[in-house]
């Protein structure tokens, strides 16, 4: 089968070979003696029909970044349709994008699963970045330097039946690769026995012919029993044989490829963002990410101050975004030139204070809606106070909120108690000559209206 040379999605065809596969699977659960073996006796809802689209534009964009990665190297833009590349997600992602919890995502994509629209799921790692194998039916690939190359489905025909031999085809294609996998994720052996059977087939339907009982670890005891008698390994053989190498183990990345991950991401956005709709130079463009690593990230020693420096650098970029075009503004056509540290006065290097008195701006409204909580909260014990004059179990009580809540206002409530404790007749002189110079303001402003 041809490559293809500089592949791209085609939305429309893969939105309506989607459709017609979730038409067809519930058309199917939806005929009475459907087999269950071949597909499950559950419809799929709008929900999972949404997250398989949602799963399909990531595809896209995934193949989008990997064209302009190689950009320049044609040969590692190639793709064979008939062995398409997983999609590299996890559950977190899947549930930002689709709006609902982790959980629920994850159960999703098992669903998508069952259905047969996702061939194969592989973990790495972890279990929570894991590697989608999406049915390639869904997804119809374009060649853009070949117009005469046309993705072919059986979806994308008008006949039902159709659609119900690919659904057929997909949950067969995936119970096969089901039926290889052990309860360890591994591949089991291929090799047969003497009489013609595999040892995975035979293990399978004593499982099925025996319910209720631990075959695995009858199995374990008559296989020691027969290795006492006869002194013979009757164990099946695994992948890798007696005697030879073991595959090297994956290492873990290090710190290096970390930064080199995060320079091409911020370079990348960084010409997304501010040079938009311009052609950058390769070259320039190859400096720009050396210049960024040696300066930029030469104090960097763990990936948590990379984590640190991608929110400063991410607000840092649509600031400047925002400054140009509010005034109008337009950076030179030389990411290198603009990330010098010594061009200061209109490289990126005059964003660091900006982003430090954005910090302190934050730190100042905090602490000014912290003061104004605390003082609402101190004007609600002056309330309670006053209708309650002269009560020493209110006192005691606002005492009490006081300490626990907002300590250090304390002295202030205690010096307004103090200044409040006046007898009723000097209270009402008070405001008897209060009154009296309001009422002589307001003559004198009478008299030179008049």
């Amino acid at each position: 089968m041809n490559k293809i040379s500089y592949p791209q999605q085609s939305y429309k065809d893969c939105k309506q070979a989607l459709n017609n596969y979730w038409t067809a699977y519930n058309d199917l659960v939806k005929i009475k003696g459907c087999n269950n073996k071949i597909c499950k006796p559950q419809t799929l809802k709008q929900s999972h029909k949404g997250t398989m689209l949602l799963l399909i534009k990531a595809y896209a964009a995934m193949l989008f970044d990997n064209n302009r990665t190689f950009r320049d190297m044609p040969e590692y833009r190639e793709l064979d349709p008939g062995n398409l590349p997983g999609l590299f997600t996890n559950r977190v992602k899947i549930s930002k994008a689709v709006g609902c919890s982790p959980s629920t995502a994850y159960r999703q994509i098992e669903r998508l699963q069952e259905a047969g629209m996702i061939i194969d799921k592989k973990f790495h790692g972890t279990r929570r970045d894991f590697e989608l194998f999406i049915n390639p039916d869904l997804l119809l690939i374009i060649d853009l330097l070949n117009p005469n190359y046309t993705p072919n489905s059986p979806l994308l025909s008008d006949d039902p039946d159709t659609h119900f031999r690919a659904i057929a085809d997909a949950l067969r294609a995936k119970r096969s690769l089901h039926n290889i996998r052990d309860n360890n994720n591994n591949l089991t052996s291929t090799v047969k026995r003497s009489d013609g059977t595999s040892p995975a087939a035979v293990q399978e339907s004593e499982n099925r012919s025996t319910p209720g009982v631990n075959t695995k670890s009858v199995n374990r005891q008559e296989g020691e029993k027969n290795n006492e008698t006869t002194g013979k390994n009757t164990k099946p053989a695994v992948s890798c044989p007696p005697g030879s190498a073991r595959p090297p183990q994956k290492e873990k990345p290090d710190l290096d490829w970390y930064k080199e991950r995060f320079t091409n991401w911020f370079i990348g956005l960084m010409i997304q963002v501010l040079y938009a709709g311009r052609n950058i130079y390769p070259g320039e463009e190859l400096a720009a990410k050396q210049y960024f690593k040696e300066i930029y990230l030469a104090k960097v020693t763990n990936t948590s101050q990379l984590g640190k420096l991608e929110l400063q650098f991410k607000w840092r970029i649509h600031a400047v975004e925002r400054y140009c075009k509010n005034k109008g503004y337009k950076i030179e056509n030389y990411p290198r030139r603009y990330l010098d540290v010594n061009n200061y006065r209109s490289g990126f290097t005059q964003t660091r204070d900006w982003y430090l008195k954005h910090i302190q701006n934050l730190k100042r409204k905090q602490q000014i809606s912290i003061k104004q909580k605390d003082h609402r909260k101190l004007m609600r014990y002056f309330n309670l106070m006053l209708d309650n004059w002269g009560s020493l179990s209110t006192y005691n009580r606002c005492i009490s909120g006081i300490r626990d809540k907002i300590p250090h206002l304390e002295d202030d409530f205690n010096r307004w108690i103090q200044e409040g404790k006046m007898s009723d007749h000097t209270r009402n002189e008070n405001f008897a000559q209060n009154a009296n110079k309001y009422t002589d303001n307001a003559n004198k402003y009478t008299d030179n209206a008049n």
